[in-house]
């Protein structure tokens, strides 16, 4: 039982990290320890939890809140739960979207169809109708990654959906 609390808590950690896009597009350079600390509620309407194969699954109007962050998906998996290296974070919605609130009475506010974040690579990529808000300032393609130790964005398009940015110069202070 012990072992499978371990599990849940570092589980419930990385499902932090899924606040990492946001990052992007703000002038914050990094996620402060305080913040780190803080604790994580997930809300949904049912949670399986597989010793077996190492997955914890969140399904149903599935909420994501620590301080100043919101994540809201139809289903999440949190998938190798027992490593802080080779642990995966899928989301799925229709859309999946979060709110990353900023210093400066400012947001970062983003959708897709899914989200993953690898924790190895520290790599989020939303793909799916994938758009990223910060003020009038947005990011818009089929696919968005966002390298979090490079803080780099890499947009995609594709045939029928060509990446497309509106900047507002003054609101990037």
């Amino acid at each position: 039982m012990k072992k499978s609390i371990k599990q849940l808590k570092i589980g419930l950690s990385a499902a932090l990290l899924l606040m990492l896009p946001g990052l992007a597009m703000s002038n914050t350079n990094a996620v402060t320890p305080t913040v780190r600390n803080q604790p994580i509620t997930i809300d949904a309407d049912h949670q399986e939890f597989s010793i077996q194969n190492n997955t914890i699954t969140f399904t149903g109007n599935v909420v994501i809140l620590q301080e100043g962050l919101k994540v809201t998906a139809d289903k999440v998996v949190i998938s190798n739960t027992q490593s802080q290296t080779d642990q995966k974070i899928t989301a799925f919605g229709k859309p999946v979207r979060f709110q990353q609130s900023l210093e400066g009475n400012r947001s970062i506010n983003g959708h897709s169809q899914q989200l993953d974040y690898d924790v190895r690579t520290a790599t989020v990529t939303l793909t799916g109708k994938a758009e990223l808000t910060q003020q009038d300032n947005q990011i818009s393609s089929n696919k968005i990654i966002y390298k979090v130790n490079e803080q780099q964005i890499i947009a995609e398009g594709n045939s029928n959906n060509r990446v497309k940015t509106t900047i507002v110069p003054n609101q990037l202070n």
